[in-house]
């Protein structure tokens, strides 16, 4: 379960995200949209925990205040690249994705979905934009976290690997994570998405089930 209740967000003064309400179950995977400067990303950031909200209450399966708790349970795939850009793409998985055994079932099932075991000791740096943010997407997956928040994850990803990860979404969303999706590729959001969350200038436009026509 994820819940939030009455999420404001405020920068110097100007409120980025006012009084933000949702309840989402086990299964749920929902789609954040709205224009430009909306607080999508902002949102994704404070439920991530990388960020301390103004006020309000996020609740991860009743442990709202055990960060310690929380941080192990969560996966955040940001809109920018966050890897090591100097060591390999085996080592960013040792570091963010905790890997020390390269038989581990979710490594395999990662690196195999996201077509990353050709390139596994080359360096972030030498990789395609395109490429790094499938390392990006893997590093935190394969931590099999319960809560996954993705900002724009799929730019600059080729259509054939985009079907992979929305497989791998499909394949979460049954084992029951709770998936959270700023996108503005509409094509994935149906693809992947059951609830819907429409921001306007911060403020909560729609909550419900996914309708293609609200966007």
């Amino acid at each position: 379960m994820l819940e939030v209740k009455n999420l404001i967000m405020k920068y110097n003064n100007k409120v980025v995200l006012d009084n933000v309400n949702f309840h989402l179950d086990e299964g749920d995977v929902m789609a954040v949209a709205g224009e430009n400067g909306s607080g999508k990303t902002t949102l994704i950031t404070l439920l991530s925990t990388n960020k301390k909200r103004t006020s309000g209450e996020i609740d991860y399966s009743n442990e709202k205040n055990n960060y310690k708790v929380i941080k192990e349970k969560i996966g955040y795939i940001p809109q920018e690249i966050a890897l090591f850009d100097e060591l390999t793409v085996i080592d960013n998985f040792r570091i963010f994705g905790k890997i020390s055994n390269h038989e581990d079932f979710n490594f395999i099932k990662v690196i195999e979905v996201l077509e990353l075991k050709d390139i596994l000791n080359s360096k972030i740096s030498k990789l395609s934009g395109g490429t790094k943010r499938r390392v990006n997407i893997g590093v935190e997956l394969v931590r099999d976290p319960s809560f996954i928040f993705m900002d724009e994850p799929i730019v600059g990803i080729d259509y054939q690997i985009r079907k992979k990860i929305v497989t791998l979404i499909n394949n979460l969303k049954d084992q029951g994570k709770i998936i959270v999706i700023s996108s503005h590729n509409l094509y994935f959001l149906k693809s992947t998405c059951n609830k819907l969350l429409k921001l306007n200038d911060g403020k909560q436009e729609y909550f419900g089930e996914y309708n293609h026509e609200i966007l």
